[in-house]
């Protein structure tokens, strides 16, 4: 355990994927403090995970980990841990469009291009849509040959 050796440790469970059908279990032990926790240097911890223990006042206490420092001082493999900090956890940055799907496009657009698309024909698929698309602006305008 190297340094957790010198700090009183309690065995926790560390929750992965919590609130989830993947959700899975794992007991660790670790030395927890308010703002801080301590685990062996090997221990499969990341951010997001839920650490699950026991509160002084009954019950069970949640504390999620935002932040994983791995520490490995050169030459003082003994004093090697991993530092959490209890917190949220960095938020995952999704796009700000929605994914079109099929059943949004026109239905020219449908008929010149979705079997392309189907069988995995992007580039063409794309082509052939864009090219509907021109005819369409001339026949409308009055500029068709």
């Amino acid at each position: 355990m190297g340094v957790l050796n010198n700090f009183p440790t309690e065995t926790v469970s560390v929750i992965k994927n919590a609130g989830t059908p993947e959700e899975e279990r794992v007991q660790q032990k670790a030395h927890i403090q308010s703002a801080k926790g301590f685990f062996a240097v090997d221990a499969p911890i990341y951010e997001g995970d839920v650490v699950e223990l026991p509160d002084p006042r009954g019950g069970l206490r949640r504390l999620t980990i935002a932040k994983v420092k791995i520490v490995k001082p050169p030459g003082m493999r003994e004093m090697s841990h991993i530092e959490v900090t209890w917190g949220e956890p960095p938020r995952v940055r999704t796009a700000a469009i929605r994914r079109l799907g099929l059943e949004g496009l026109h239905p020219a657009i449908l008929q010149a291009s979705r079997d392309l698309f189907t069988d995995e024909y992007y580039a063409q698929a794309i082509f052939e849509a864009f090219n509907d698309v021109e005819v369409r602006v001339r026949s409308k305008s009055g500029l068709c040959e």
